[in-house]
This record gives structure tokens, sequence and C-alpha cells, in this order.
């Protein structure tokens, strides 16, 4: 996998999230010309200040945590040079299920994919789920029609920015890392949250 195909399989993975997913956020940094995203539990290394809290410690590299308070503070203060990336509308999806479902002849199928499509809210994947005996030839022409449509609105997002994916790298820390956190000072009392337990990041998946 060529580093500008895995940019762009992590950008698909950003665009098709949930609008209402507060799991993983992903941005450009147009200053280090890198991809990178920030896990919501990442924020629970910060105090009120955005500096790393006295009670936390995590098996991040020191580099890595650094990295990561930096940006999360040009993020909290709409630093320009911060760029997120975008998900696609609520209306987008059922837009592209909608002329997907004008393909198809069987009426049976079209009738229970379009109950998928009225059903599809913020919180809803934007994707169909067929049945196993549904023809193989069909999900895949519906895979054909949802990857054409997200590349179309990652193509329209890096012309705008002026961001060129061949001279950009994409982020990745080294460890998923754990970060725990004492709950009180007059106590052993501790909070661990093992991220690689809360969210395996997307993207990974399509390595």
């Amino acid at each position: 996998m060529t580093p500008s195909t895995e940019i762009l399989n992590w950008l698909v993975i950003g665009f098709e999230q949930p609008t209402g997913s507060l799991t993983e956020f992903f941005y450009y940094d147009k200053h280090d010309r890198e991809f990178f995203s920030i896990m919501a539990v990442d924020y629970f290394m910060l105090d009120e200040e955005m500096n790393i809290a006295g009670n936390v410690t995590t098996n991040y590299s020191k580099t890595q945590t650094n990295t990561l308070v930096e940006r999360m503070k040009k993020i909290e203060n709409d630093d320009p040079s911060i760029i997120p990336v975008p998900r696609v509308t609520l209306d987008d999806p059922k837009n592209v299920m909608q002329q997907f479902l004008g393909t198809l002849s069987d009426q049976k199928l079209i009738d229970r994919l379009n109950q998928q499509t009225q059903t599809q809210n913020y919180k809803t994947k934007f994707d169909f789920y067929f049945e196993d005996e549904t023809e193989e030839l069909i999900k895949q022409n519906w895979e054909k029609a949802k990857s054409t449509f997200l590349h179309q609105q990652i193509d329209t997002f890096l012309n705008l920015n002026n961001i060129n994916i061949a001279h950009s790298t994409l982020w990745v820390v080294d460890s998923e890392g754990s970060i725990s956190i004492d709950l009180t000072k007059d106590s052993n009392s501790t909070l661990i949250i093992d991220k690689t337990k809360t969210k395996k990041r997307w993207w990974k998946f399509w390595q």
C-alpha cells in the first residue's frame, strides 16, 4: 500500500463516520503537512489549562504526548493551520442510497433497503446492510457507488484546501496506549482508560 493510498483510505473512514460519533476526530496540519486524528479519550490527559494534568500518566512517548497536546491546544484555539476533515452530511448518504435503489429491479430488496434509507440518522454508519442471500454483484456495485461518492467528496476537500496528499504524511502513534488518572490524591483509586479496548483506530482495519 502506497502512502497516498493509505491516506485516501484513512480519509474515507473519516468522511463516512456518523455525524453524531464523538469517538475520533480527523484533521490536517497545514504546517507539518500531516493528517492526524485525535481520540476523544486523549482529552482526559489535559487539565483546565490544556496542559498535562498532574494526576495523569500515559504510556505514550514524550514526543507523542507533546505532539498530541500541541495539536489539541491548536484545535481548542481554532488555529487556522489545523483543518478539520469533514463528515458527509446526513442528506448525502440518503441521496446516494436512493440513487443506488434506482439501479435495482428486485422490488422486495428495494423495499427492504429503502427502509434502511429512511432510518438513516446521525448515529447510523453510511451503509446498506445486505442479507446473506443478496447477490454478490449487488453488494459490489453498492461499494463501488459509495466509494465513488466518498472519493468525489475527498477530492473536493483536498482541492478547496490546496492539499497535495503526495506531499503529505499520515501521523501514526506507535502505541494505542492507555491513560491512568488518579481520582484522588488521598487514596490509591485510579481510573485506567485502555485505548486498545476503548476504540481501535478504524483506518487500521484497511491495512
